[in-house]
């Protein structure tokens, strides 16, 4: 499978001491010691369930189960793609009224994909305040 969000699974073998998986080198830091580091931005946090999602469907379209997947990544996915409808339905809104609509739809559903990221994550609430820019308590 080849997907940009998907790291590429080389050999996995077994051996004396017990299992293994060879996969190719990623150079960086893991999502949790961004969000840990206050590295990431506010408004990263959806572009970062955009592509946990686009790569669950991607496995799964390939009949690929990933076996530490919760449910919390399945409703990223819906709520994604909720997000990117309400985000067309804004961009073709025609009255204020329906602007507003759909600006408060898609406020909505950020929140709750921000808590849904926060929770998966298990950030504390110190931790959600640094993400989100807030001083902490």
């Amino acid at each position: 499978m080849n997907h940009p969000n998907i790291i590429t699974i080389y050999e996995i073998d077994e051996t004396e001491s017990g299992h293994f998986l060879a996969t190719e080198f990623i150079d960086g830091v893991t999502l949790r010691e961004r969000i840990r580091k206050a590295s990431i931005k506010p408004g990263e946090v959806l572009d970062v369930a955009a592509q946990i999602a686009s790569a669950l469907s991607a496995a799964h379209a390939a009949g690929i189960v990933h076996r530490d997947v919760k449910p919390k990544h399945d409703r990223i996915v819906q709520l994604v793609d909720q997000m990117l409808e309400a985000k067309k339905q804004l961009a073709s809104a025609r009255t204020e009224r329906d602007k507003t609509s759909y600006e408060n739809k898609c406020a909505t559903l950020d929140r709750q994909i921000d808590e849904l990221v926060y929770k998966l994550y298990e950030l504390t609430p110190e931790e959600i305040a640094i993400v989100e820019g807030a001083p902490s308590k």
